[in-house]
Formats: structure tokens, C-alpha cells, sequence
């Protein structure tokens, strides 16, 4: 009796630690499964992600250099459009001194003729316009020299040209001119002098206020004192500019400078 009692135990605790068995051993390797699937996800996962990233650091690469490309054109053509501009103020120039230059040719047989009345005095005075006459042409001549080394754009020959007419004469009717083009010459060097072209376009602002170039001078002023760090100094500039010279060419470009500084 004993030994069926004992029987049917062992088969009941066999019955019961079978299933018991079969319900640890499932579930572990299930999640065995999962934690190598998990494993080996996020290594394909990384590698797509740089795969990705390295095609948006290739294409934003690619846009980096479209756009240097753009921004290089745009600087070559501003530079174009500014040359062009410097061509067609130069010409503007000669054409304004050409005209200046045939006006006081016709004026001279004016003079000659009152001069012909016959007496010591009417002498004397032709002789005296007949100087003039000449200083004038010689003045003419080498202001016109210098600015063709000027249109030839060789600055440095220019700047000589000029400063030597300067001294030459001091009584110059281009001296105001030739003050002027010594401003955009120290600027026009590899190595701007902003100093000596400050002076330039001072000397025509102070010592020729009736000048046709102060606005040119002024507005070139302003822009000096503005790269220089003197806003305050570069408005009441402008501001004198768009005041005295209210038609000139240069009033719109002062007054947009006024909004920038503002």
C-alpha cells in the first residue's frame, strides 16, 4: 500500500513539475529571440543613419558651392558695373571739360577784338590777354594729360600728372577737378589711402564750395567717415549734402545712406 502511495506521488509531482518546466523554459527563449533581434536592429539602424546623414552633408556640400558660385558672379558683375560706371563718370568729364575748353577758345577773339582800338593802353592789354590766353591753354593741356593717364586707368601716372599740375598752377581752373580725381586715385590703390583721399575731398569742399564736384566730393566724404567708424560725422555729411545740393545726383544716394545709418 505504502508503495502505491508512493507511486502515485511521484507521478503527480511529475505531472506537476512538467508543465511548470515547459512554462519556464518557453517565454526564456522567446525572449532570448528578441534580445538577438534587438541586438542586431540597431546596427543596421546606425548604418542607415549615417548613410543618410552622409548624403545631406554631400548635398548640402554641393549647395555650398552653388551658392559660392553664385555669390563669386554676382561679385564679378558688380565689379563690371562698377567699372563701367567709373568709364562713363571719366567720360562724362571730358566731355564737360571739352565743352568748358571750346567756351573759353571762342571767348579769346572777343578779347582781341577790344583790344583794337589802337592806343599804348590797347596794347599793352592784348598783350596781357594774349598771356592769359596761352596760361590758359597750357592749364587746359596738361589737366587734359593727366586725365587721359587717368581713362588709361594708370593711376599711379595720373596721381603724379595731377599733384604736378597743382603746383604748377596755382591758380588752375581744374584744381577743384584735379582734387577730386586725387581723392578717387587713393582709393582706386591696392592698398586704399583713405587718409590722403579724406583730404582730396575736403580741400574741394572748404577751398571750392562753388565747385560742380562738392556733391561728388561730399557724398565720397560720407562714405570714408562711415567705413571709418563715424556714423554721427557721416550723417551730418549727408545731411549737408541733401541740404545744399537738393537736384544734385548724388541726393537720392545720400539719403539712402541716411536710412542705413539711422
Amino acid at each position: 500500500m505504502q508503495n502505491v502511495k508512493k507511486s502515485l506521488f511521484c507521478v503527480l509531482l511529475a505531472g506537476i513539475a512538467g508543465p511548470a518546466f515547459g512554462q519556464g523554459t518557453g517565454p526564456l527563449a522567446v525572449e532570448d529571440r528578441s534580445v538577438a533581434s534587438a541586438q542586431s536592429a540597431p546596427g543596421g539602424a546606425t548604418d542607415d543613419g549615417v548613410m543618410l546623414l552622409m548624403q545631406q552633408i554631400q548635398q548640402y556640400e554641393q549647395e555650398l558651392s552653388e551658392l559660392r558660385g553664385v555669390v563669386e558672379q554676382m561679385r564679378h558683375d558688380m565689379e563690371q558695373m562698377r567699372e563701367a560706371s567709373r568709364e562713363r563718370y571719366l567720360d562724362l568729364d571730358g566731355r564737360i571739360n571739352a565743352v568748358a575748353g571750346a567756351g573759353a577758345v571762342s571767348g579769346t577773339p572777343g578779347a582781341g577784338d577790344d583790344s583794337s582800338s589802337g592806343d599804348a593802353a590797347s596794347t599793352g592789354s592784348d598783350t596781357s590777354n594774349v598771356t592769359a590766353t596761352n596760361d590758359e591753354k597750357a592749364d587746359r593741356k596738361a589737366y587734359m594729360a593727366a586725365r587721359d593717364l587717368l581713362l588709361d586707368r594708370k593711376f599711379t601716372e595720373a596721381g603724379t600728372a595731377f599733384n604736378t599740375y597743382l603746383e604748377d598752377y596755382p591758380g588752375g581752373q581744374f584744381r577743384d577737378w584735379s582734387w577730386f580725381w586725387l581723392g578717387k586715385i587713393a582709393l582706386s590703390r591696392a592698398t586704399p589711402d583713405n587718409e590722403a583721399a579724406r583730404k582730396a575731398f575736403e580741400t574741394v569742399i572748404n577751398d571750392y564750395p562753388d565747385s560742380t564736384k562738392v556733391p561728388s566730393a561730399m557724398y565720397q566724404l560720407a562714405i570714408l567717415e562711415a567705413n571709418a567708424g563715424e556714423p554721427a560725422r557721416a550723417r551730418v555729411t549727408l545731411n549737408k549734402l541733401v541740404k545744399q545740393f537738393p537736384q544734385s545726383s548724388e541726393a537720392p544716394l545720400a539719403r539712402d545712406m541716411l536710412e542705413q545709418l539711422k
